[in-house]
C-alpha cells in the first residue's frame, strides 16, 4: 500500500464518519441552541476553559447556536467534498483543516459529562491530514506513519490500562457498567447466566492489544486483528451505546496497514 492510498482511505473513511455525526447533531440541534440543555452556557463549566477565564460574553460569541450551525455546515461540506472526489489528496488538503476546525470546536465546547473521545480522535486524524497542504513527499509519507503509530499506541494504552486492573481481568467492570445501565441488560444477563462475563472482559482486553501486535504480523493475521478491532467498536455501539468511536478509530486502520508493511520491508 502506498502512502497516498493510505491517506486517501483514511480521509474518505473519516469523512463518512463526519457526515454521519453531522446527521446526528442536526437531528438533535435543539440541544445546541442557546436555550438548549447543551447550550454555550455549559462551556463556562469546562475545566479546560476555566483556565482561560473566559467571560460569559466571550463564551456566547464562541459557542452560540449560529456558530454551532456554521461548524456543522463546514463538516458536511468538507466531508462531502472528500467523498465525492474519492479522497483526492488535493481536496483532502483543503478540507482536512476545515474538518479539524469543526471537530476541534466541538471538543472545546463539550460539556463535562459528554467529552467524546471519538471527536478527539477524528480531530487528530484531520490534523495529520492537514499536513497535505504542505505538498511535500515527506509530508505524504509521514502522515500514515504518524496515524498508524498513534492508532497502535492508543489501543496499546487502553489494553494495558485494562490489563493492569483486577476489575477488568475478573469482569467486575462489565458488571458495574450493567448495573449502572450502560451495558445492554439482556446481553449481560445472557453472558452472566453462562459464566461468560470474565471471558467477555478478556476478549475486550486482548482485542485491544491485538491491534498494535498486528503491526508485526503477516497480511492474513493482521487483517483478522483489524477486523476484530472494527467488530469491537460495533459491539460498543450496540451494547454500550458508544457509537462515536467507530469511524475515527477505524480510519487509522489503512495507516496501520501501511506502517506494518513499512516495518516489515
Amino acid at each position: 500500500m502506498s502512502p497516498e492510498l493510505a491517506c486517501s482511505l483514511s480521509a474518505a473513511w473519516a469523512a463518512v464518519g463526519s457526515l454521519l455525526s453531522s446527521v446526528g447533531w442536526i437531528r438533535d440541534f435543539a440541544l445546541l441552541k442557546d436555550d438548549g440543555c447543551l447550550s454555550w452556557r455549559l462551556a463556562l463549566s469546562r475545566p479546560q476553559l476555566k483556565r482561560f477565564r473566559l467571560k460569559e460574553r466571550t463564551c456566547f460569541l464562541l459557542f452560540n447556536e449560529k456558530v454551532a450551525a456554521l461548524m456543522l455546515g463546514l463538516r458536511v461540506v468538507a466531508g462531502l467534498a472528500i467523498l465525492l472526489t474519492w479522497g483526492s489528496l488535493e481536496i483532502v488538503a483543503v478540507c482536512a483543516p476545515l474538518l479539524l476546525l469543526s471537530y476541534g470546536w466541538f471538543v472545546l465546547r463539550q460539556h463535562p459529562l459528554g467529552v467524546n473521545g471519538g471527536d478527539r480522535m477524528a480531530a487528530l486524524v484531520f490534523a495529520a491530514l492537514s499536513l497535505l497542504f504542505v505538498e511535500s513527499r515527506v509530508a505524504v509519507f509521514s502522515i500514515p506513519i504518524f496515524l498508524g503509530a498513534q492508532g497502535a499506541l492508543a489501543y496499546l494504552t487502553a489494553g494495558i490500562s485494562k490489563l493492569s486492573q483486577e476489575r477488568w481481568r475478573s469482569g467486575s467492570n462489565l458488571r458495574i457498567l450493567a448495573q449502572a445501565g450502560w451495558f445492554d441488560s439482556q446481553a449481560f444477563e445472557f453472558l452472566d447466566r453462562r459464566g461468560l462475563v470474565p471471558l467477555a472482559s478478556w476478549a475486550i482486553i486482548l482485542g485491544q492489544l491485538c491491534i498494535p501486535i498486528s503491526l508485526f504480523c503477516g497480511p492474513g493475521l493482521r487483517g483478522l486483528f483489524l477486523l476484530n478491532g472494527a467488530l469491537f467498536h460495533l459491539a460498543n455501539r450496540r451494547f454500550l451505546g458508544i457509537g462515536g468511536f467507530f469511524f475515527p478509530w477505524t480510519a487509522t486502520y489503512p495507516s496501520l496497514w501501511f506502517l506494518a508493511e513499512f516495518l516489515r520491508a
